[in-house]
This record gives C-alpha cells, sequence and structure tokens, in this order.
C-alpha cells in the first residue's frame, strides 16, 4: 500500500530572498511501514521544523524523516527559521 504526502515550504524568515530554502520535492509516495529522507535546497544556518498534518497517516521526524503508517494522503509541513 502507498500512501501520498504533499510537501509545503512554510514560513522562511530569511533577509536574502534568493537564500531563501525550497524544498527539493513537491510530493511523495512512501510505503506504508517505510521511511523517506525530505532535503532542503540552500539549508544553510536555517533551523527546520517539520509537522505532519495527520500524524495517523505519516510521521516526520525532526530531521525531516517521513514514516508511512496508514493509506491515505496528508501534508507535511517544513517551517524555516533562522
Amino acid at each position: 500500500m502507498v500512501l501520498s504526502i504533499v510537501l509545503q515550504n512554510g514560513n522562511a524568515h530569511v533577509a536574502n530572498a534568493s537564500a531563501k530554502p525550497a524544498l527539493k520535492e513537491k510530493s511523495v509516495d512512501v510505503l506504508i511501514g517505510k521511511t523517506k529522507k525530505l532535503a532542503l535546497k540552500n539549508p544553510k544556518g536555517i533551523k527546520v521544523v517539520w509537522k505532519s498534518q495527520n500524524s495517523k497517516i505519516a510521521s516526520v521526524s525532526k530531521k525531516g524523516t517521513i514514516k508511512g503508517k496508514k493509506k491515505g494522503k496528508t501534508v507535511i509541513l517544513c517551517n524555516a527559521v533562522k
């Protein structure tokens, strides 16, 4: 079984817009029980906070690793602060 995850880049408070971090992917599919590591473009000096909108479908670690838990679709939010 596969679950679909939509990724959203939240608020990034960065002075230089060209250095603003961005997600490398917009959506991913993860098999139940498997993991997928998310990555950012331009992550230098940026603290990232990850959050799953539905942790019953997929959880996400502090380091951006998604774990598929149940069939469905959820959104993983990425908030970056300097």
